[in-house]
């Protein structure tokens, strides 16, 4: 009994991944939940190599739409680096570190005074052992977004 159930949840599953992988395609990885859900459907199934390609071609995407827009009303800088920050949310939670400082510097390089972007490529930069780096993204992220509670946690925590 137990079993069947199991198969029945994997199979949902699989069809859910199937699925998320249509969006994607379909939206040409233009909407970034999408392929950040599917991207975490596949590490949650045990293919990280395979979520990592996804966000990896979306970012791509992303790039390629900013340099050659084909839709009628392209994204602004800003929305494109709320996309990036979306990617790089993916693999901060995925404990990839170093993976998540590519689209962080995606977001950084649309929108420099973007404090969301700073404070995260700030615990990145904590995580993989560069304190001096995180700091100055905290400072960086505390003058743009002055009183914000969470960049003044991680700046007290940080020492």
């Amino acid at each position: 009994m137990i079993f069947t159930q199991a198969a029945a949840h994997l199979g949902r599953f699989d069809e859910s991944v199937a699925a998320l992988g249509r969006a994607v395609a379909l939206t040409q990885c233009l909407q970034p939940e999408v392929a950040v859900l599917l991207a975490e459907a596949l590490h949650a199934a045990g293919r990280p190599d395979e979520a990592s390609a996804t966000i990896e071609r979306c970012r791509g995407a992303h790039a390629a739409e900013r340099a050659a827009p084909t839709r009628a009303h392209p994204p602004s800088s800003e929305a494109l680096a709320a996309a990036h920050l979306k990617f790089a949310r993916y693999y901060l939670g995925a404990d990839a570190f170093d993976a998540a400082l590519g689209p962080l510097g995606d977001a950084l390089q649309l929108r420099p005074a973007y404090a969301e972007a700073l404070l995260e490529r700030a615990y990145a930069l904590e995580r993989l052992g560069d304190a001096p780096g995180a700091r100055a993204d905290l400072l960086a992220a505390d003058a743009l977004a002055p009183g914000d509670a969470r960049v003044s946690r991680a700046l007290r925590a940080l020492g």
